[in-house]
């Protein structure tokens, strides 16, 4: 029984996923939004979708909650506007481009007295909440389909203007991940890889959290070993953490239910690093 309706904003491979995982729970995307009409079109013919908009006040009545996986320079101002419009508003990693609009998100969803959620697959996982750790090692290295189709001179994802690179495209899992475990970020250093454009295409980061310290690697031109390490002892890999389908499930069961706002401080201090990340590399500081 379809007991939610959804509108998808983004037409990329993620809002693909999402679907999948939203028909598996009996919900139901109504109405895909898309800039390009035909793309729009496009997409709505494949997943079977019976509306298609390139205006997002278009079918309102037609959804209740809202799927946000465009490009990240566009999610405040689709959330905002959605937001207005007294819709539940579930974001893709990374929900904003610095942490004073993230903040602004949240009292706004407050005010308004409907739903908002960052889509981290990882943090929502319920292995994630019996880990005890002092230690975070984390491996994240895989070469973009874009690097190695040559398209990523022109991808978003490696743009600086649409708010693109390694750390708010990769390296958000991880971060969200150790802040979830050991707490806030008091202190970071880090080494970054650029390309010609000065966008981060790999980045080495370590960082003191309030319980612990943690150690990332992180690649989108490079492949390696995908892993997350405790204490320096191998305890989980992607595989046990589940594979896309499980996450994406479990993400949304928590969005709706009761307890949604749970890690809204974990997306306000990965906004809050992630900002003061992207200032250093686009300012060429060690």
């Amino acid at each position: 029984m379809i007991y939610v309706k959804w509108l998808i904003i983004g037409t990329g491979w993620i809002s693909e996923e999402f679907i999948a995982n939203l028909r598996r729970l009996g919900e139901e995307p109504t109405v895909v939004y898309s800039r390009s009409a035909a793309k729009g079109k496009k997409f709505a013919e494949r997943n079977n979708i019976k509306y298609v908009s390139t205006n997002l006040s278009d079918f309102s009545t037609e959804f209740e909650n809202v799927y946000i996986g465009s490009p990240n320079a566009v999610h405040y101002k689709q959330a905002v506007k959605m937001i207005k419009m007294k819709k539940n508003v579930l974001v893709e990693k990374i929900m904003t481009d610095s942490y004073a609009r993230t903040q602004k998100l949240f009292k706004l969803a407050r005010k308004h007295k409907v739903k908002l959620m960052e889509a981290f697959v990882h943090i929502t996982n319920p292995i994630t909440d019996d880990i005890n750790a002092r230690t975070l090692k984390t491996n994240m290295m895989q070469v973009s389909s874009k690097v190695k189709n040559g398209t990523y001179k022109t991808a978003s994802t490696f743009n600086k203007n649409m708010f693109g690179g390694a750390i708010p495209d990769l390296g958000v899992y991880p971060l969200a991940l150790s802040i979830k475990i050991l707490g806030k970020i008091t202190w970071f250093k880090m080494n970054e890889i650029k390309f010609l454009n000065g966008v981060e295409s790999e980045v080495n980061i370590n960082s003191i959290h309030e319980n612990g310290i943690s150690q990332f690697r992180i690649s989108k031109v490079r492949d390696g070993d995908n892993a997350v390490y405790i204490d320096g002892e191998k305890m989980f890999d992607h595989v046990s953490l589940g594979n896309q389908q499980w996450r994406m499930i479990d993400e949304i069961k928590l969005f709706n239910s009761n307890y949604w706002s749970r890690y809204e401080w974990v997306s306000l201090e990965v906004a809050r690093v992630v900002e003061k990340m992207k200032k250093i590399i686009n300012k060429g500081i060690k």
